[in-house]
């Protein structure tokens, strides 16, 4: 096999340099800075000396006491993209072996089909449906293409799908079409350290807030550093990638995950044993976060064992017992405020708020430039305000209907986790309320 890889590959006779073997990284280090080494053609030696393969012939001053000579030398192909073989980026993430085409869903989308056909249907309707025909037809090729370059490029996906529909339903679930590769939504997808086991179709995962994620589990870590163990709420868990990996790495903490989507919550139990989470690191409760609030939900441990939730210390017993609350569900967190701040320790609590921001241009153009029609830096700092005014308000609004106690709000940090469109940003607020 590797006699035939090396059959495969292609040779060049080239302008190098010869150095003594005691002086060659020294030497290559140089070239290097200097942007005269040639990087993909491999580097030759023989008992005494190494060869340097050179960008260009070296001037006498670059030189020096540096012999130069040509010499046979392999050189690499450079590696492919996608990008490459189909002629432009194709936007698509990749969570365990599938990769999921999350761009736009071109002409074959029934918003365009609806305004095209709007457009000609009085006149040339059958030269429009011809148009239409080699359109849809057109987007299919593209689609495909899409698809055979990823798994030619990258044998660790065995599935490529196509997302047909926004994340959308109380569920957070998203329609999947397999575009290539084997037929299923199921995967293992591995994050800092951790496995998730998950169906695409059925539950949300989004790989791209690994580092986020990251970094809220080691503000738990440092505080049980600090012999903190805390009591953290997940108030949106989803498969347990944030629960999991606190309990991976805070182990004297421990977690409620709660989740309303049943598919989800079953997964999250399936990755605590999958994770080897050690016993009662963390519950995992299915139900609506304002009714877990309440008491009126369904928990379990990390077996899975369900128990209801019937006594009156049992409706009472997440009020004022986390010291630290995960609020991940941008579009909407801001209307659990009420329950967030109910199930904040009476002292003090730390939140993790999640919110969706736009900041969109001016209609028009204006002399004055404005914060909205300014460049992306300003666009984010305006949605940035507004993230931290509706936290607030929503806090101020919770503290009213809760007898009106006073309590106040400290912003830690307030950032862009990830762009969502085009002016619009998925916002993260780190914050301590004390009450």
């Amino acid at each position: 096999m590797k006699k035939e890889k090396r059959a495969n590959l292609k040779s060049a006779t080239l302008l190098c340099v010869k150095v003594e073997k005691r002086r060659g990284e020294e030497v290559r280090r140089a070239l290097k800075e200097r942007k005269l080494l040639r990087t993909d053609a491999k580097i030759i030696s023989d008992p005494d000396f190494i060869f340097l393969p050179l960008v260009r012939r070296l001037e006498q001053q670059e030189s020096l006491t540096l012999t130069q000579e040509t010499r046979e030398f392999e050189i690499s192909e450079p590696r492919r993209s996608v990008e490459d073989l189909v002629g432009f980026k194709p936007a698509y993430e990749v969570v365990g072996d599938i990769a999921v085409l999350t761009g736009d869903r071109g002409p074959d989308s029934d918003r365009h089909r609806d305004r095209h056909r709007d457009r000609h249907r009085d006149r040339h309707r059958d030269r429009h449906r011809d148009r239409e025909t080699a359109e849809i037809d057109e987007s299919l090729e593209r689609v495909a293409a899409q698809a055979r370059a990823i798994l030619s490029l990258h044998k660790n996906i065995k599935v490529v799908a196509k997302q047909t529909s926004p994340v959308e339903g109380v569920f957070r679930q998203r329609r999947l079409k397999i575009i290539a590769g084997e037929c299923r939504t199921e995967t293992t997808h591995k994050e800092n350290g951790c496995r998730f086991k998950l169906d695409l179709n059925k539950v949300y995962f989004n790989p791209r807030l690994a580092t986020e994620r990251a970094r809220v589990v080691e503000q738990v870590e440092r505080s049980e550093r600090e012999n903190e163990a805390e009591k953290i709420i997940d108030m949106f868990a989803g498969v347990g990638s944030f629960a999991v990996q606190i309990a991976k790495r805070a182990p004297h903490s421990h977690v409620t995950a709660i989740e309303i989507n049943p598919e989800a919550v079953r997964y999250l139990k399936e990755n605590i044993k999958l994770n080897r989470v050690g016993e009662g690191k963390i519950e995992a409760v299915l139900g609506d976060a304002r009714e877990v609030f309440k008491g009126e939900s369904e928990s379990g441990n990390e077996s899975g064992n369900e128990s209801g939730n019937e006594s009156g210390n049992e409706k009472e017993r997440f009020r004022g017992s986390a010291d630290r609350i995960i609020m991940n569900l941008p579009k909407s967190a801001h209307l659990f405020l009420n329950e967030a701040l109910g199930m904040l320790k009476l002292r003090a609590g730390t939140i993790h708020f999640y919110t969706l921001e736009t900041s969109s241009p001016s209609p028009s153009p204006s002399p004055t430039p404005s914060p909205s029609s300014s460049p992306p830096s300003l666009s984010l700092e305006t949605a940035i305000k507004k993230a931290k005014e509706k936290l607030a308000a929503g806090i101020n609004e919770a503290s009213k209907r809760a007898g009106g106690r006073e309590v106040q709000l400290e912003i830690l940090n307030a950032r862009k986790v990830k762009t969502y469109a085009p002016y619009s940003f998925i916002l993260g607020i780190d914050a301590i309320i004390r009450k």
